[in-house]
C-alpha cells in the first residue's frame, strides 16, 4: 500500500542525506514526475566508478544485489556513496524502473534497472560539469495499489528535515502541480 511506498521513497532520500551530514552535498531536490516517477537529486562529487564488487560497479552492485556491500566495509571507507543504508536494491526491485545517474568527474554515468534486473549496465553518456547524483524510480503499479506518492507527506517529511539540517537547501517539485524550497540556518 502507500506505506510501503513512501517507506520506499523515504529510504531513497534518507540515503541522500546521508551526503549532506558527511559534508559532501548542501542540495537535494525531489521530483515527482508526471508520469507518477521520482527523481532525486544531490550535489555531493558522485560517486567514484574506481571500486569494484564482482567485476561491477559499486552502484551496479547495490542496485541488483540484496546482500549488497556495507558503507563501513575494509577499504571502503573513503569511498563515500550516500546510498548505503536502505538498500537499493528494494527500490530497483520494486519499481517499473530504476535510471541512476552519476555525475563525476567531468562525466555523466548511468545505468538502469527494470524490477531488480540490469538493463543497461553502467554507461557513459559523456562530459558534463554537473556533480553528484540522481535516481529515478517509477513504482511498479503491480506491487502498489496506488503508485502515487503524496506530495503532503513529503512536504511535511521534508519540512521537518530542514529545520535538522542547517544550510541544506532541499526542493520539493511536484510537476503534477507546485513546487517548495527549504532553507534552514538552524539546527541543533
Amino acid at each position: 500500500g502507500s506505506d510501503g511506498l513512501h517507506n520506499m521513497t523515504w529510504g531513497a532520500i534518507d540515503n541522500v542525506l546521508q551526503s549532506h551530514m558527511t559534508g559532501a552535498s548542501n542540495s537535494i531536490s525531489v521530483t515527482l514526475q508526471r508520469d507518477g516517477s521520482i527523481s532525486i537529486d544531490e550535489n555531493g562529487p558522485g560517486i567514484s566508478l574506481q571500486k569494484k564488487i564482482e567485476g561491477r560497479t559499486l552502484i551496479e552492485h547495490a542496485l541488483t544485489t540484496m546482500a549488497s556491500w556495507r558503507q563501513d566495509e575494509p577499504g571502503l571507507s573513503s569511498v563515500h556513496t550516500g546510498w548505503a543504508s536502505f538498500p537499493l536494491m528494494v527500490s530497483s526491485a520494486l519499481s517499473r524502473m530504476l535510471i541512476f545517474d552519476n555525475f563525476v568527474d567531468g562525466e555523466h554515468w548511468q545505468v538502469r534497472t527494470k524490477a531488480g534486473r540490469a538493463e543497461l549496465p553502467m554507461t557513459c553518456l559523456g562530459s558534463t560539469e554537473q556533480h553528484g547524483t540522481r535516481l529515478t524510480f517509477l513504482p511498479d503499479p503491480e506491487i502498489f495499489e496506488n503508485p502515487e506518492v503524496s506530495y503532503n507527506w513529503l512536504h511535511d517529511r521534508l519540512f521537518d528535515v530542514s529545520h535538522l539540517c542547517p544550510g541544506l537547501q532541499i526542493e520539493l517539485r511536484d510537476l503534477r502541480q507546485r513546487s517548495r524550497r527549504f532553507l534552514s540556518e538552524v539546527g541543533p
